[in-house]
């Protein structure tokens, strides 16, 4: 069913989904941490833009993301992990999702070429957060999240 009968369905989704977001990203980290140190200290062209994907694009076309320094990414993506794994104990907290949703937008465009950053762990998150953040224990909020997921993996498919 699109629509949950249950909007406690997707406090309970947020509940399990986010100390997992949290966990990928405490696990992820020293691989992140080790290449983001390189990508800093190199010369290349690319290393001097932030931005999402491997062209390291501006987010939604116009937002411009500075470039962060190699302590200060640390300490977002303690934050980061932290914000995740207390969520269970909020899922119904608006602002903490729509917190996380910034958050993770500057956290991803400072790994952008990184390649587990890509399509499959990246571009989900935005969308899932932003629906958790306007509708955590609203009817529409879990029909839009299952519409986005599956119009992102189905999609492709068709073009092939």
């Amino acid at each position: 069913m699109l629509l949950s009968p249950n909007p406690d369905l997707l406090a309970a989704f947020a509940k399990l989904w986010g100390p997992l977001l949290g966990l990928a990203l405490a696990l992820d980290w020293p691989g992140h941490a080790g290449y983001y140190q390189w990508l800093s200290s190199s010369n290349l062209a690319i290393a001097r833009r932030r931005g999402l994907g491997f062209n390291a694009s501006r987010p939604y076309g116009f937002l411009r993301i500075p470039a962060l320094s190699c302590r200060a990414l640390n300490y977002l993506n303690t934050g980061l992990a932290a914000m995740f794994a207390l969520s269970c104990f909020a899922p119904h907290l608006h602002a903490l999702w729509l917190v996380a949703f910034v958050l993770f937008l500057l956290y991803a465009s400072q790994l952008g070429q990184e390649s587990s950053m890509g399509q499959h762990a990246c571009v989900p998150v935005f969308g899932v957060l932003v629906y958790l953040g306007l509708g955590v224990g609203t009817r529409w909020a879990s029909g839009f999240i299952k519409l986005h997921l599956t119009s992102l993996y189905f999609a492709p498919g068709l073009l092939k």
